[in-house]
């Protein structure tokens, strides 16, 4: 008799253990998030890590979390699994999804705007004749390269702009090797490191000194409209990094250094229109970087 209280009060505990795992892990909030096209995808890095501080400044009030990245290929693909529940939060671009989509968007641009700075990858060769421009009119006589189903196609196309486009980046790149595109037009977040990773071996390949193009365009954290609770807790948490000043040492650490080497007071501002950017997006202008703040930026003045 004596064994069969052991055996049963062994099956109790373990069952006992086993249930209060699950309970503790049922507890725990998994927050499903795109994370580019792949685990090399480096772009992403930020928005996840931004993700994180901000789910951890309300753990104390909200509970524990934790991050599971999903990888997919196009803004479509991100919005529609945020719809289906594959993804319970989805980085996505302004405009465009929240318009055809039920789904809300967390009121902070995540790289407060800079997105929409962008500068032109050219060929040596040509910066004399880059230098000359003053205007959207005078860039309008050169061909850009652009992949045509990125979310800021229509910017560029709107505004006239002259484009010779691919659907895969890679593709994308190369019409400037080739001859074929005059220009890229690239995010100032990310042109250093494509620079090096991409046309390392093209040393005729190099950032236009003179050009600096701007129009509104930003990602988001957004969420189904019936996600309340954990809307709340993002627009929270976006607060409270804001407070501390977290958001912004985290925008520095990652990009500041490629800034400095940018010399954007130097540069010939031209200002495009996103006809996709709904005034709503830009309501609350404190979060968004304007060509002054950028400079300041780039001098590591937070």
């Amino acid at each position: 008799m004596a064994w069969c209280f052991r055996v049963f009060l062994s099956m109790a505990l373990t069952i006992g253990a086993s249930q209060n795992i699950e309970a503790k892990t049922a507890d725990v909030l998994t927050v499903k998030v795109n994370a580019g096209v792949s685990v090399k995808d480096t772009r992403y890095h930020f928005f996840i890590e931004l993700l994180d501080q901000v789910l951890k400044a309300t753990r104390s009030s909200f509970g524990p979390y934790r991050i599971k990245r999903i990888y997919q290929d196009s803004q479509q693909k991100v919005a529609a699994s945020l719809e289906s529940g594959k993804l319970n939060v989805a980085i996505l671009t302004n405009g465009k999804a929240e318009a055809d989509r039920q789904l809300m968007y967390v009121p902070y641009p995540l790289m407060m705007g800079l997105l929409g700075y962008r500068v032109l990858l050219i060929r040596e060769a040509d910066q004399d004749q880059f230098s000359k421009v003053t205007s959207i009119e005078g860039l309008k006589n050169f061909r850009g390269g652009y992949n045509r189903r990125w979310a800021d196609y229509s910017v560029l196309t709107t505004n006239g702009l002259k484009l010779v486009t691919r659907t895969k980046y890679e593709l994308m790149l190369q019409l400037l090797q080739k001859g074929k595109a005059d220009y890229l037009s690239r995010s100032i977040l990310e042109v250093e490191a494509e620079l090096k990773k991409h046309f390392q071996s093209e040393p005729k390949v190099k950032i236009d000194s003179h050009l600096l193009l701007h129009y509104n365009f930003a990602n988001f954290f957004y969420v189904k409209a019936e996600d309340q609770l954990l809307y709340h807790r993002l627009t929270t948490g976006f607060e409270a990094i804001i407070a501390s000043g977290k958001w912004l040492k985290l925008i520095e650490a990652h990009y500041g250094k490629g800034f400095r080497q940018m010399r954007f007071e130097d540069r010939q501002l031209i200002r495009l229109e996103n006809p996709d950017m709904k005034d709503h997006f830009v309501e609350n202008l404190k979060f968004w970087v304007d060509h002054k703040r950028l400079q300041k930026l780039a001098k590591g003045q937070l």
